[in-house]
Formats: structure tokens, sequence, C-alpha cells
């Protein structure tokens, strides 16, 4: 597979028709998507995998095919994969997902528990002849109906019958073109807010054939430091990761691989950390080496002022979605995958990405953070998500929507072109990693009970490393490793002593080549991985220890304050060192970046370059934001000089001269959704239209009179908002609604306080929050009216929200906010010129009726 780029998941989350299906793969089209991966979602009123169902999934991947767009079939209705809908558990109750919790408490004769254990040893107890009362370490066998048991070959092979071949059966036709690929979500022997040992009576079968000793006289062995435990925890964790690839995934794999279709998806968990990734699926390289193409989530590795080179962990308020207090290092989660992908997978890596942000996320957020992503060596993005509609409980289901209910997806294209552009340049040649950092699997005998069950509490003082000081060494190496420009991969201990191949002075793993081990912990290796050590050393292999790291050479000599945060991503291509750049800072940078040779400063958003000698220019600037890349001379792309480029210093500056700002699209006040409302209408406001969901349901009145069907419009910010011409319904003076039962909006050419009561107003509109002006609930474009003289190079802005950018009436660029500055010398001229921004909101205002700021605060013109 060669075609990077976009394949968001397209929820379908309400009653889907062909018309709007066909309209919406048009938009897809348009905003140079590559593909789409179909979603049955919360909300979806068509039974899934009915034969409607699979009706629209025919009709859609026609649709598709016409327009030149791939199709992935996600797998399962939600998630997490496995259960075809929940018809695996109906058939078989009996393959309900399993785990043991576990705790310290007295015991109970009349409900006594699964298995107990005197405390402090690993003799066992009869609970139904104890006294009740009497201390145990008692285990409980738990059932979790949400999920099956990934263990077993059987839940398997009935989640595909279920799924997998009744796609085929019904569009197996279309398998190869347009249906690439089956994305399956949240795999794992455990799904998320289960606590306990992951459990089922084929791994009790499989370990007693193995060890010839029951699993269950062992248990407290898993969750205490007894002795002998090391060996225990390694054999079961072993077990349980082999049985899960084995019975779930290897099959699922297979069955791809025969009907022509690439397999990828994430791991339920991955974002971390270790205690979660043990307890979920062992560990994750494993996994990504089956899969065609590795893949990741980016859920909760998201930090709101995106240092990710500053701040190596996010938690809490940290993130777009503070309630989750989880600490994670989003830089591993990255790697792992793109590790595998450098080494055997023709470094594809797919993410599910952008993933929770809430509504208010910005598009100046949004394109720092891909582009922060495919530094990290993503480049199939799968945002999270495209909706069919917002209605009813959708708005609230995993926000936001990146789809047309963005009030700018109409310029989403220029976007997602440049990640796209970025991602099929970073295939060029090969990844520069000279040096590879060990995972050790040992870490797994370190998982203690506390580390599942955070409430439990041990008896047995601890002999070994814990989880969470192994997690703070790879994620302090993998920090320092990314701040120093290191480039580098992991490797994990099983896979490299199964793989490696020595040769003179390096370790060959799949297609990759290391001169350097870094061993970043003092736990043992396992006995091969050990020989592999001693045979890589002898043939003049060098092996490291984390505090040797600052020894390892630099991809590329960055120097200046702040360069440290400057995401470094190199690549060795026809004996040229190209890199990618990306400016984490937050702030604009003066770097001195040392490069042997002439070599094109190139930016992907502008597809210009400026031809440098040796160095960059004196006075260079690498702006908040920015990505750019290091190219050869023989780099095929339009130049430019420095001075008309994004990297020039600011000189002589004035601020562009406000003539008035006006909205694109109707205002909207928010009515309440609940009792009766009444509001004062001055003479010269007019209420044109009013919307709201379901509009034929509702029995409301306005003024007495009801709400009738006078030719339903579709207000553009989604389908599920109907509504219907109002100018009659209303009058000057006072007004009355009754009977809402949901969010109700009016609609018309005013400016309007936000909160209850309702107060409408009339002033200018100048630069500053829109938000404070009138326009708190808006949504769409605003449009802004400034002159300038002279022939200016940039426009800096200081906005909310992205800017579509017109001079003198041509059209520039839309700036997503990401980088403050965009050029225009080649628009602008002597004498006085026009310059029109047109500012997009985020759809947060309207869909959240919860107001956040957005407007222009300052226009400069730089010459």
């Amino acid at each position: 597979m060669r075609d990077v780029g976009v394949y968001p998941f397209w929820f379908w989350n309400g009653k889907m028709e062909e018309k709007e299906i066909s309209r919406q793969i048009e938009l897809f089209k348009g905003s140079c998507c590559k593909g789409i991966v179909l979603h049955c979602r919360v909300g979806n009123a068509i039974e899934y995998m009915s034969d409607r169902w699979l009706e629209l999934f025919r009709y859609t991947s026609l649709q598709a095919k016409a327009v030149g767009l791939k199709v992935w079939l996600y797998d399962e209705a939600g998630f997490p994969s496995g259960n075809a809908g929940e018809m695996v558990q109906r058939l078989r109750p009996d393959l309900y997902q399993k785990y043991m919790r576990f705790e310290y408490s007295g015991t109970n004769p009349q409900a006594p528990a699964t298995h107990a254990f005197i405390p402090g040893s690993t003799e066992r107890l009869d609970e139904r002849h104890a006294p009740t009362g009497t201390p145990a370490l008692r285990f409980f066998l738990e059932e979790n109906g949400r999920h099956i048991d990934t263990f077993s070959r059987e839940a398997c092979d009935l989640f595909i019958e279920y799924t997998h071949e009744k796609y085929r059966e019904a569009i197996g036709d279309l398998f190869g073109d347009p249906i690439q690929a089956v994305y399956t979500d949240d795999e794992g022997w455990m799904l998320c807010r289960f606590h306990g040992l992951a459990w089922s009576p084929v791994l009790e079968a499989e370990y007693r054939d193995r060890h010839d000793c029951e699993l269950t006289d062992l248990l407290p062995l898993l969750v205490e430091d007894f002795p002998g435990h090391e060996a225990v925890r390694m054999d079961y964790r072993s077990l349980a990761e082999t049985v899960f690839l084995r019975n779930f995934i290897q099959p699922q794999q297979e069955w791809c691989t025969e009907n022509g279709l690439i397999y990828t998806g994430h791991l339920c968990g991955d974002e971390g950390p270790l205690e979660v990734v043990i307890d979920h699926f062992g560990a994750p390289m494993p996994y990504f080496k089956l899969q065609d193409i590795p893949a990741v989530d980016d859920f909760l590795c998201d930090l709101k002022h995106q240092r990710y080179l500053g701040q190596r962990e996010a938690c809490g308020r940290d993130r777009h979605l503070p309630q989750c207090t989880m600490k994670v290092s989003p830089l591993m989660i990255y790697k792992y995958a793109s590790s595998i992908a450098h080494q055997f997978k023709d470094d594809l890596v797919s993410c599910e990405c952008l993933t929770f942000l809430r509504w208010e996320c910005s598009t100046a957020y949004m394109d720092l953070q891909m582009n922060f992503e495919i530094g990290m060596g993503v480049n199939l993005f799968t945002p999270h998500a495209f909706y069919y509609s917002v209605g009813g409980v959708a708005k609230k289901d995993c926000p936001p929507s990146y789809f047309f209910q963005q009030p700018g997806f109409d310029r989403f294209h220029e976007m997602f072109e440049t990640w796209t552009h970025s991602a099929e340049l970073l295939r060029r040649g090969t990844f520069h990693g000279e040096c590879l950092v060990l995972i050790p699997i040992g870490m797994w005998k370190c998982q203690r009970g506390s580390d599942i069950i955070s409430a439990f509490v041990h008896q047995v003082d601890s002999t070994v490393y814990n989880i969470s000081e192994i997690e703070e060494i790879l994620s302090v190496t993998t920090f320092e490793l990314m701040r120093q420009h290191t480039g580098y991969d992991y490797g994990d201990e099983r896979i490299v002593a199964g793989e490696a191949e020595i040769g003179d002075g390096f370790l060959q793993v799949g297609q990759s080549r290391y001169n350097t081990i870094l061993f970043p912990t003092e736990l043992e290796p396992s006995p091969e991985m050990a020989d592999v050590l001693e045979r890589f050393s002898a043939n003049g292999g060098q092996i490291i220890h984390v505090d040797q790291i600052e020894t390892l050479p630099s991809d590329i000599t960055i120097l200046g304050d702040g360069s440290e945060e400057i995401l470094v991503h190199a690549r060795d291509n026809n004996g040229f060192r190209e890199c990618y750049l990306v400016n984490l800072s937050g702030r604009d940078l003066f770097p001195d970046v040392q490069v042997s040779g002439s070599f094109k400063l190139y930016n992907p958003r502008t597809r210009r370059a400026v031809v440098c000698r040796d160095s960059f220019p004196n006075g260079l600037v690498f702006p908040a934001g920015i990505s750019a890349f290091i190219l050869p001379e023989s780099f095929e792309c339009e130049t430019e000089s420095f001075e008309h480029s994004p990297f020039a210093p600011s000189t002589a500056s004035c601020p562009a001269t406000f003539i008035e700002a006006h909205p694109l699209n109707e205002n909207i006040a928010v009515i309440s959704a609940s009792g009766n409302r009444e509001f004062h209408l001055p003479d010269d406001v007019c209420i044109d239209h009013v919307y709201t969901e379901q509009l034929g349901d509702l029995a409301v009145q306005i003024n007495g009179q009801p709400v009738q069907d006078n030719g339903i419009i579709y207000h553009p910010a989604d389908i599920c908002y109907r509504g219907i011409a109002a100018r009659e319904l209303f009058r000057p003076g006072h007004n009355h609604i009754d009977g809402i039962e949901r969010e109700f909006y009016i609609a018309g050419d005013f400016q309007v306080t936000s909160g209850y009561p309702v107060k409408f107003m009339s002033q200018k509109v100048g630069l500053g929050n829109l938000a404070e002006q009138g326009y708190p609930y808006y949504w769409g474009k605003f449009e802004y009216n400034f002159t300038f003289e002279g022939c200016a190079r940039f426009i800096e802005l200081e906005v909310t929200g992205a800017a579509e950018i017109w001079v003198n009436g041509k059209y520039v660029e839309t700036n997503f906010g990401a980088v403050r500055r965009s050029a225009i010398a080649t628009h602008s001229q002597d004498g006085v010129n026009m310059l029109t921004i047109r500012l997009i909101n985020t759809p947060q205002n309207f869909i959240c009726s919860d107001p956040v700021s957005f407007g222009i605060y300052s226009c400069k013109m730089v010459f």
C-alpha cells in the first residue's frame, strides 16, 4: 500500500439514507480524503448487519468507488471489536470475558470466594469451613458481558462468522476495490475499567498442559512477591499473550489475507501506562508485527499546549479531557508502532487521531497535532471522527466531529493535503535510526497486585523493580533521545532475539540496521537475548546504558535556545540526510542548523523552498508551530527568496486599517431546553428561522401559534437541525414560547447576549472576541475588511479561529492558526490594498451553546 493520507472514521449514527450518503461522499472527496472507514456508532438507527445495513454498505462502496475513494470496514458495532454487535454473547454466554478479581478480606462461608489463600503464604484456605471473617487473600471469578473471551478460538470464529463472512457474502465482489482494509478497534484480553487478572478456561487448560500444574494454585504469586513469583508471572503473561495472538488476532489477519484485505487497528489501552499495557495485552510490538499496518490511538496522549518535547507526560488538566487523571508518556505509543513499521512494515503507521478533544478543539490544534504525529511516523490518519449526524446522543459521543459540522470544512482540504504531502515525503529513503532501545520483557515479572487493582494493599514487601520505575526509565530515555535529535527505534526483546542477524558491527532487525543497543534498565535479559548481546558485542557492536545517552550522535546539529523542542525525523535518501522539523516549543525560535552542502528549506504548506548554502540564512526565524523539510538541492519545487519566505525576520510593520466586520451566516440565539421562555424583541430585529432537532415531533407554540411544517430547511451545522421560516411567528415587543423539550434556536440578523433571559442588542462590531460582541452561539464565517498601503510581505494575525485570507480580491490561503504568519508578497501592490479575512469559528458555540472566544484581535502587515 502506497496511498497514505486521511481515512476518517465515518460514524454511521443516524438513519442513513442513500441521498444523504451520496452528498457526504462528495464532501469526503472534496476534502482530499483518500478513503473512509465505515463505523457503526451510538445513534445508528439501521439494524447492524441487517439486509438494509448491507444494502447501504454496498451502495456506499459503489459511490465511493465512483469518486475514487477507498473503503475500510470497521468490524464492530461500536467497540471493542469481537462481539459482532453482541451477537456472540447472545449466542454463547459461556464465552463472556472473564477475569479474576482479588482482595484481602474476611471469609464468608455463605458466599465464598472462588479461591482463597492464607495471608502471607501460598497455602489454600477452604473458605466454606473457615470461621466467618477469617483473614484471607480471596480471588473472585467475574464475568464481563460487554465483551467476549478473546483467548477463545471459538469466540473468534463466531465473530468472523457473524461479521467478516457476512460482509464477504454480501459485498465480497468489492473486496480489493474499493474495499481495501478491515479496521479492528480496542482489541485486548481485558476491557478498560475492568480490573483483575485476565482469565479463561483456555488459559487454565493450556497452563496445565505446559507446566503440569494448576494455574489457580499459583494465584498468590501473580499478585504478591512470594518466592518464585518471577517465573510464574513470566509464564502466565507469556501464555496469555501467545494464546490471545494465536486464537484471536491471527485468525482475523489470516482471513483478511485470504480475502485480499489489509488488517489494521489498535489495542485497548495502547496509550499506556505500562501497568495498563501489561494488564490488557502484554506488549504492543508482537501485535503490531502480526498486523499488515501497525496502528495506534492517540486518545489521552494529547497535551493542550502541545509541547511534547517540553513536557514528558500527559495527565489530567494538561489534556483536553481533564476528567481522566491517568498519566501517560505520549512519545512512547508512537515509537512502538513506528519501530515495527521501520523494521517490518514498509514504514506504514495508522493512527486513530484527534480523539475526544471536545467541540472547542481549534483548527490550530488539529494542524499542529498532525504535524507532530507525522514526525513520530504516522502516515495513515483516521480522525475520530466524521459524524453522519450529531443528532441526539451523538453530539456528546466522543466529540468533536471534523466533518461538515465544522464551519470551515470547505477549506479543510488545504490542511489534509498538507498532512498527506508531508507523510508522502517521509516515505522517501529510509528512517535514520542507528540506535536500538531494548524494551525488556522482564517487566512482566514486576507487575504486582496493586498495579492491577490500585486499592489492593500488599502484605509482602517487593523484591524487584516496580512498574512505575521501569516506565519512568523508558519514558525519560525516549524523551531525552528525542530532545537531542538522535534517531532510534524500540526493539521488543523477544522479536530482536528471534529475528536479529548480526554482522560486522551491526545488528539487523527486519529492514533496519543498528550499530548501538541501548539497554535502559537493570532487568536481566532473557537467555536468548543475552546470547544476541554477547555475539553483537563480540562483532564490534556497541552496547550502552541510560547514563551514556549523551554520547550518541544527533541526526542533525541544531543549536540555540529552545532547539531541543524542535522535533526531528531524519531519513537517508541517496546519500543525503533529509529531515522533517516541527517547532513544538510554543514560541518563535532562532536556531543555528548545520547541514553539509547545499540544500533546500522546504515549506510543505506552500510547497515552496528557500535554497541554502551549508546552513540556515542569518536571522532565520523558525516560527512556532511550523513544519519544514531539509531536502537536497535537487528536489524539484518552486523556490522563493528568503525575504519572502515564512522564515524571514520581521522588519518594518504596522497594523492594517480596520474598516468593518459582519457575519456571513445567520446569528443564533439559544432558548432553554426546558420550561416556558419569554423575551423582548426590539423593533429593528427580525427572527427569520427557528431550528431544532426532530422539529416535527415538537409541540412548540410561539405566541400561541403551533410551529408547523411550512417548508423544512436544514441548518448547515448538521442535518439533524431542521428549521422553518419564522417571520410570521414573532412580533416586536413581548414574545412567548411554550413546550420546548430540547434546545431551540432562533436565527436572524441580530446580536444577542449569552445566558438567560435572552436579550437582543445592537452595536458596531470591531476587533476582539465576537462572543462578547453579540455572537456567542454563532456558527459559520465572519468577514473582516481592512486596508493597508504598500507591498507587504506578510500578514501576522492574532486570531482565535481559522482565517481565509484575500488580498485585492484574490484568494491567498487559509491560515488554520498553528502558524500566525501568511505570505502575501505576490498579491499586494503599491498604493492602497484591500484585505479581506473570513474568520471561521469552531462548532462549539452552536452545538454546545457554551460560548468560547473567537475573533481577530490584531492584524499586522510586515514589509
